[in-house]
Order: C-alpha cells, then sequence, then structure tokens
C-alpha cells in the first residue's frame, strides 16, 4: 500500500512528531491485532485521556499525518467505552485504504466504516462498524480528542445541560 500526503504548509515533515499508543486492552490481545497493525510506542490506559503526568510514546512522522482513532467497546449490546489508537497513520495500519488527507491544516475528524482499515480477508468480518479518525498536520498534534468512557460522557452531557438551565434561570431572574 501506498501512503500519499499533500498537507498544507505546517511543521517540516522531518520535525513532525505524533504521539504513538494503544489502549492497555489493546496489549492483551496483542497476537491478534498484530497481523492489522504495527506495534505502538506503549499499550496504556493514558492513551485514552492523554493524562500529562504520563508520558506517551512518540514516533517521528515524516511521511504521513498524525491520527487518533476511537473504537467503541460494545458488550451485550452496550456501549461500555472505548479503544484509542494514537500515531502516524503510516505507521498504524498495516492494511486499508488511505483516507485523504488533501488540504489539512488543522485538526478533522470524520466516522469511517472499519472495513476500510482492514485486510481484505477481515474486512468482511467487520459489519458495519465505524470508527471516528481524526488527523492533524503538526507535531504532537495527535493528542485531541481525549476520551472518556461512556458513562462520563453521559454524565458531563447532563451537567453540561444542568449548566446551561442554571444560567439562563439566571438571566431571567436578573431581569426582574
Amino acid at each position: 500500500m501506498v501512503f500519499h500526503c499533500e498537507a498544507e504548509p505546517g511543521p517540516s515533515f522531518v520535525s513532525r512528531m505524533c504521539y504513538s499508543c494503544m489502549s492497555d486492552s489493546f496489549g492483551d490481545i496483542w497476537p491478534h491485532l498484530e497481523p492489522i497493525y504495527y506495534p505502538p510506542e506503549n499499550f496504556t490506559k493514558h492513551c485514552n485521556s492523554m493524562d500529562p503526568g504520563f508520558e506517551i510514546g512518540r514516533r517521528p512522522c515524516s511521511h504521513s499525518v498524525c491520527v487518533t482513532v476511537i473504537e467503541p467497546q460494545i458488550l451485550a449490546g452496550q456501549h461500555v467505552g472505548n479503544n484509542v489508537i494514537r500515531g502516524c497513520f503510516s505507521s498504524v495500519f498495516k492494511y486499508g485504504e488511505t483516507p485523504s488527507f488533501s488540504g489539512v491544516a488543522d485538526t478533522n475528524c470524520t466516522l469511517i466504516p472499519m472495513r476500510k482499515l482492514l485486510p481484505t480477508n477481515l474486512a468482511s468480518r467487520a459489519g458495519n462498524r465505524r470508527v471516528q479518525m481524526c488527523w492533524c498536520v503538526g507535531r504532537l498534534c495527535n493528542d485531541y480528542p481525549t476520551v472518556s468512557s461512556s458513562n462520563d460522557k453521559s454524565q458531563h452531557g447532563h451537567i453540561q445541560v444542568f449548566h446551561l438551565i442554571i444560567t439562563c434561570l439566571l438571566c431571567l431572574m436578573s431581569k426582574l
């Protein structure tokens, strides 16, 4: 597979570095994933949250763009969290269709079918599963997005709505 990237001017390809990690659960099943992915610098739960106090692996990325892939964990039909992969596109995926990165100037994200990242013999098993892929051009730019568990997202959404309601009520009360 040939990886091609036409990126906007920015940090030189020579100096570009990407975070390189995978969720720790990938490390537990690495023998099954090794035919699909190149190994990251480290397997860690901090790959999801990008905790500032923890050292995440880094790799040069002179020939591609930095990516973050978020794959939902589904158990018994319920979303229970996410697995995350961060790295240089061409040093993460061994197979799959290379998305078009033309004109990348900032972080962009999209949902893509998982089958586009798998070898032909496994693509049919992916069904309609989709993963979120974010890509960027810059030095260590793939720290976005940070990903929490589904419960944290739900609680965060409720807190945002509650905050909005309180703010609106305060605005209304100040006009009285």
